[in-house]
């Protein structure tokens, strides 16, 4: 619904989970067809800041390759092409191979360059914290198809339509979430499950392939079932003061740092006192 004259609005300042930092001796980019948007300016950054970075950028065709002109302008021999119908592949194990140990390694594309690069990454040995990664393609492996939502301590099941998220039909059934990139990025919507009547389409990209085959846990935001239904729950929360504010803090646990993240309104602050009592 389109906002009235005179409605007050909630707005929020922009946000950058998919952040550069300068810290690396050496960097390796890597775009997939639209993938190079944000990409790019990373390369741009880079040559200017005058580090050690390639970036490779790979589509289906030359035709698509779309700022290919531009990037081969301001960075010159940092850049390479991949097109398909040239039958060109990038050897990503090789490339990583030739990335400095301490460098970083940061990815944007469909998913399943995502999902080459990552256990690519893993096999080489390379710590996690150094690859940085964002994906713009959830559609999974199954078509869009309603399902049902069971949570056993809330009652009545949830109708999740195909246009509609899982977390969406949570949220719109008054279920008190938390979520971060909606994307399946982040973990933060990570939710048990308890059963699953069908197959459970996995569409996010925060779970390893074996993670997912334990059917265990799914990100709310992007995954879905075939049909039926799945049963999971939702953790209760009391709501507690936090730094003099109404909120709901928890202890949250990333894989790669441990942090005190205050959850409110559906959104989510890092605390980054070092003595709260919430850190684990």
């Amino acid at each position: 619904m389109a906002p009235q004259a005179g409605e007050r609005l909630t707005i929020f300042e922009p946000t950058n989970s998919f952040e550069l930092s300068y810290d690396r001796p050496d960097y390796l980019l890597l775009a997939g067809g639209i993938g190079i948007t944000p990409i790019c300016t990373m390369a741009l950054a880079l040559k200017q800041a005058g580090t050690n970075s390639r970036l490779l950028y790979a589509a289906r065709s030359r035709r698509d390759l779309a700022l290919a002109d531009e990037l081969a302008t301001y960075i010159g021999e940092r850049l390479q092409l991949f097109a398909g119908e040239e039958r060109r592949r990038i050897d990503i194990g090789g490339e990583i191979a030739q990335l400095d140990a301490r460098g970083a390694f940061y990815v944007c594309g469909p998913f399943g360059m995502l999902e080459a690069a990552k256990q690519l990454w893993r096999q080489a040995g390379r710590r996690a914290t150094h690859l940085r990664y964002e994906t713009f393609d959830n559609t999974g492996g199954l078509a869009d198809t309603p399902f049902k939502i069971r949570v056993p301590r809330l009652g009545p099941e949830i109708e999740v339509p195909a246009h509609r998220s899982m977390l969406e039909a949570l949220e719109a059934a008054g279920v008190d979430m938390i979520f971060g990139c909606r994307r399946g990025e982040c973990g933060l919507c990570v939710l048990p499950i308890l059963e699953a009547s069908a197959e459970v389409d996995h569409r996010d990209v925060f779970f390893s392939t074996e993670e997912r085959a334990t059917n265990s846990k799914l990100c709310t935001s992007v995954s879905r079932l075939a049909r039926g239904y799945v049963t999971i729950d939702t953790p209760d929360r009391m709501r507690i003061g936090h730094h003099g504010c109404d909120a709901r803090a928890l202890p949250f646990r990333t894989r790669s740092n441990k942090a005190c993240l205050i959850y409110s309104g559906g959104m989510i602050v890092r605390c980054g006192e070092r003595a709260c009592p919430g850190l684990v």
